[in-house]
């Protein structure tokens, strides 16, 4: 990817379309859950210490809470609030 070409390693790619379309089988219920798993995503990667790119149409209504994505975001503490 072009991304990791110019910047190089480690780069770490949180899709909002990977998530929900790989991980989840394109599941985008009412749920939240691939909401919630974008920063879960993001912060491991981070805690890790790979460079994050989180990218995808991130609607306000319910992404608005992902505006700050820690490391120590995990599935008990997420980042968002849904």
């Amino acid at each position: 990817m072009e991304i990791r070409r110019r910047h190089g390693s480690p780069v770490a790619l949180a899709g909002q379309d990977g998530v929900r379309g790989l991980v989840l089988k394109g599941r985008d219920g009412a749920d939240g859950v691939h909401i919630e798993m974008v920063p879960v995503v993001a912060g491991l990667a981070l805690e890790r210490g790979y460079h994050v790119v989180v990218e995808g149409v991130l609607a306000a209504g319910g992404y608005g809470g992902c505006s700050r994505i820690r490391p120590d975001a995990t599935a008990a503490s997420p980042a968002c609030s849904t």
